[in-house]
């Protein structure tokens, strides 16, 4: 079974349970940042995604013969969303995998010719501190920053000019719950930069690359007339 194939069983059982009034609100937001993660990463964690299909299974299972048992279906459901997290967790550590000072060269070419402060927000760094990461190296504590600014990075600037992107992590995005992205990174809880790392993958294009309606920017921006503050705010309103 297809590792989309076993959270489509999953949800289909939450469906069925949910006809008993049982809260599966946890599990279905858990499902839905898993949903938005790389498929074929989480293809490589076969136990975790047969226990999945085992707890959809057992949702079924007591949806049909014990139809009653709200309480022992709502902790089959917290079970669930508690596997889903670690899936989802255990594919975001697989992404940060490599080398934080290659990162940092990384985040650094993407912001090439942008004040070194704009640099030193997105990884976490003292205003002064990036001439002495670059001569010892990426503090051990920030390593996990550094990586997650490069990857976002990475896919930001094929839409995007590195000033847009340096916009963007401050634009508060309803896909992450309000928060910014630099928030996003300040916390480091690994659900939510699942989501920044998935959101990133598919950002808004820059005014005047063909944009349409359906691309989520205010229409004024799609006729190229938007400042880069305007900008900054449809993200906020529209992601």
């Amino acid at each position: 079974m297809t590792a989309h194939r076993y959270l489509e069983e999953l949800a289909t059982a939450l469906d069925v349970v949910d006809r008993h009034r049982v809260d599966t609100s946890e599990a279905r937001d858990a499902l839905s940042v898993l949903r938005d993660s790389s498929f074929e990463r989480i293809a490589e964690q076969p136990d975790l995604l047969e226990e999945v299909d085992a707890i959809a299974t057992r949702l079924k299972n007591l949806a049909n013969s014990r139809p009653d048992d709200a309480w022992q279906m709502s902790e089959t459901a917290e079970q669930a969303a508690a596997v889903l997290r670690e899936i989802t967790a255990a594919t975001c550590r697989r992404r940060l995998k490599g080398d934080s000072s290659a990162a940092l060269d990384s985040v650094e070419r993407a912001l090439a010719g942008l004040p070194e402060s704009d640099l030193a927000k997105l990884v976490g760094a003292p205003a002064d501190g990036i001439t002495a990461w670059r001569e010892t190296g990426v503090p051990t504590a920030k390593a996990a920053r550094v990586k997650i600014a490069s990857l976002v990075l990475l896919d930001l600037t094929r839409s995007m000019s590195g000033e847009e992107a340096v916009d963007w992590f401050s634009a508060h995005l309803a896909r992450l719950d309000g928060q910014t992205p630099l928030e996003v990174l300040d916390v480091g809880n690994e659900q939510q930069v699942a989501r920044l790392l998935r959101l990133a993958q598919t950002p808004p294009q820059r005014p005047g690359c063909g944009l349409t309606a359906s691309d989520g920017l205010l229409r004024h921006l799609i006729e190229g007339i938007g400042s880069r503050t305007a900008l900054r705010d449809s993200w906020t309103t529209t992601q």
